[in-house]
C-alpha cells in the first residue's frame, strides 16, 4: 500500500498507526519515503532506525508508529539563501537542472526502494548508499 497523506507533512503520523493496522500491514515492512535537506538533490540514502533529524513530518510519524523504522531518504539539498524561510524552500519548485538530476535518477531510486523491500536492509544500504554522480 502507498499511502500519501492530505494533511500537513507535519501531521502525517497522526493516523498512521490506525490506517497500517486497519490495512493489516505490517510496521516492520513498512517503509518511510522523504524529503531530505542533508543530501545534494538526486542523492539518496536508506537508513533504519535513525533520528528525525529536525525533520517534522518524520518526528510525527515517528511518533504515530515508533523510530525503528526503514526509510529511504531522496535529497533535496540545503536551503542556500538565508533568506528564504526553509518551508519556502522545501515546497518550492526544483530548478531544470535539478530536474532533470531528478529524473536521470529516478529509475535507481525506483530499484533502491524495490531492494529495500525484496532483500531487506542491509543488502539494499550496501547497494546504494554509494555517492552517486552529481552531474548529469
Amino acid at each position: 500500500m502507498l499511502v500519501k497523506p492530505i494533511t500537513f507533512m507535519n501531521e502525517s503520523g497522526k493516523f498512521l498507526k490506525s490506517l497500517l493496522s486497519c490495512n493489516n500491514c505490517e510496521l516492520d515492512k513498512s517503509i518511510l519515503v522523504h524529503d531530505e535537506l542533508t543530501l545534494p538533490v538526486g542523492r539518496m540514502k536508506i537508513s533504519v532506525g535513525q533520528g528525525d533529524g529536525g525533520h517534522n513530518g518524520v518526528k510525527s510519524v515517528f511518533s504515530g508508529i515508533g523510530k525503528n523504522l526503514k526509510r529511504l531518504r531522496l535529497g533535496i539539498g540545503p536551503k542556500l539563501n538565508p533568506e528564504i524561510d526553509l518551508a519556502n524552500h522545501v515546497l518550492s519548485k526544483f530548478s531544470s537542472d535539478e530536474q532533470a538530476t531528478l529524473e536521470h535518477h529516478s529509475l535507481l531510486f525506483l530499484e533502491a526502494l524495490k531492494s529495500l523491500m525484496t532483500e531487506g536492509v542491509e543488502k539494499a544500504m550496501n547497494l546504494y548508499n554509494q555517492p552517486l554522480p552529481t552531474k548529469i
